[in-house]
């Protein structure tokens, strides 16, 4: 779902704590297995990468550290402070996946790929805040991100996703790799996640793979073979018409009289 359509943790995080894992740990459990089925699914947007490369840069220094930030804040933070400030947190993941579309129209004014240093430097400090959100929490991160890329001035959704995917991909990689250090995941709950993820993202593949081979045959050349051998010195009375259905499985002829055969 995450890889698809985002918004994963909205389901992901409540199955957890659901089945008796404590609120920190389901916390970090859940970022592992995102991440794990993201990278997945990452190469969907690589040939959109086309940043420059000072923005990348950038973007992707504050990603990692706000990333390393937020996730050691998290370890740091009681079990009981979390449990206060999940619902507004949830709170505000939830309110930012409702008016997705409406903030990125919102802050859509820009004229391409080329930012000022001032305005990198603005961007950047805000990514590191929101890498710090990620690595805390991380519901609605793509969200935010996707607004800060368009007040940036990009106009590209295909290379604003692709940003943004690397982007989220690096925050949560830092993190996972904070929370495996501190021995924070579940690992056979996240096992689960993963599995699930890999599976849902291979059945895509898989539906993509049949609908291609439907879909082959109606761009090859039509070609016309010999059904049948007919003798010297008999001339049949052959059908008006003949044909094939568009997939070539079905022929049919059309008789003097009309009637349609198969």
């Amino acid at each position: 779902m995450n890889s698809v359509a985002g918004g994963g943790s909205f389901v992901a995080f409540p199955a957890l704590l659901f089945v008796g894992v404590p609120a920190i740990p389901a916390n970090a459990t859940n970022t592992i297995a995102l991440w794990t089925a993201a990278a997945a699914s990452g190469g969907a947007y690589r040939s959109r990468l086309n940043s420059p490369r000072r923005v990348l840069i950038a973007l992707l220094a504050a990603s990692a550290a706000g990333g390393l930030g937020g996730a050691l804040l998290l370890l740091k933070t009681p079990a009981h402070t979390f449990l206060r400030v999940l619902p507004w947190l949830t709170l505000g993941a939830t309110l930012l996946f409702i008016f997705a579309r409406r903030i990125a129209k919102t802050t859509s004014s820009g004229s391409g790929h080329q930012a000022s240093i001032a305005r990198l430097a603005v961007i950047s400090l805000a990514q590191f805040a929101v890498g710090i959100y990620g690595g805390y929490f991380g519901g609605g991160m793509g969200i935010v991100m996707l607004a800060m890329l368009a007040a940036l001035g990009m106009t590209d959704i295909h290379s604003m996703n692709a940003l943004k995917s690397v982007m989220g991909w690096v925050i949560n990689g830092i993190a996972v790799v904070t929370f495996v250090v501190a021995h924070a995941i579940y690992w056979r709950e996240g096992g689960v996640m993963i599995l699930g993820g890999l599976v849902i993202i291979a059945s895509i593949l898989a539906i993509l793979i049949v609908i291609l081979a439907e879909v082959y045959p109606l761009f090859r050349a039509p070609r016309a073979e010999p059904l049948s051998v007919v003798s010297k010195g008999v001339i049949p009375v052959g059908p008006d018409a003949v044909g094939v259905d568009e997939y070539r499985e079905i022929a049919y002829a059309i008789t003097e009289a009309g009637a349609l055969q198969f």
